[in-house]
C-alpha cells in the first residue's frame, strides 16, 4: 500500500510552473511510477495531477502518458491522456520499450534474423536454420 500523501502535496507539486520535469519525491511503485492515495482513490500521482489539471480521461482504460519519457515526472506539462497503444509508441520512442536486440532476453541479433528470414525464403527447414545458429 502507498504511503500516505496528503492532497495538498500534490496540489503544491501540480502549481509549479514549469517546463522542467517535476518529480514525485515520495514513493515510487517497483517500475518507477509515483505512488500516493487520492481522494479519487487513484493510486498513481501522475494520473492523479492529470486528473487534477485536466480532467477525467475522455474514454475507460485511457493512460496517462508522459511526453518527457519521466516515469517519475508529474509535470501536467508533460502529460496527457493516451490509449494503450499510443502510450507504447511514446515508451518505444524514448527508448523504455526494450524490443529486439536491446531486450535483455535476446539470444539473436537483428543480422541474425535477417540470415535466418533468407534462409527460409531459401527453402531451409526450421530445423536447419535452428542448428546454425544453435537454437531449437
Amino acid at each position: 500500500m502507498p504511503a500516505p500523501v496528503t492532497h495538498a502535496t500534490l496540489q503544491t507539486l501540480i502549481g509549479v510552473e514549469t517546463d522542467d520535469c517535476i518529480l514525485w519525491p515520495h514513493s515510487l511503485t517497483t517500475s518507477g511510477y509515483p505512488q500516493m492515495t487520492h481522494p479519487s482513490g487513484e493510486r498513481y500521482a501522475h494520473r492523479a495531477a492529470l486528473l487534477e489539471t485536466v480532467g477525467p480521461p475522455p474514454a475507460d482504460g485511457m493512460q496517462a502518458a508522459h511526453s518527457c519519457g519521466n516515469r517519475a515526472c508529474i509535470n501536467h506539462r508533460h502529460l496527457r491522456w493516451a490509449t494503450p497503444s499510443e502510450n507504447e509508441a511514446d515508451k518505444i520512442a524514448h527508448g523504455r520499450r526494450h524490443r529486439g536486440e536491446t531486450h535483455w532476453s535476446t539470444s539473436i541479433r537483428n543480422t541474425d534474423v535477417a540470415v535466418m528470414k533468407q534462409m527460409k525464403a531459401d527453402g531451409h527447414s526450421y530445423e536447419e536454420i535452428g542448428k546454425r545458429f544453435g537454437m531449437h
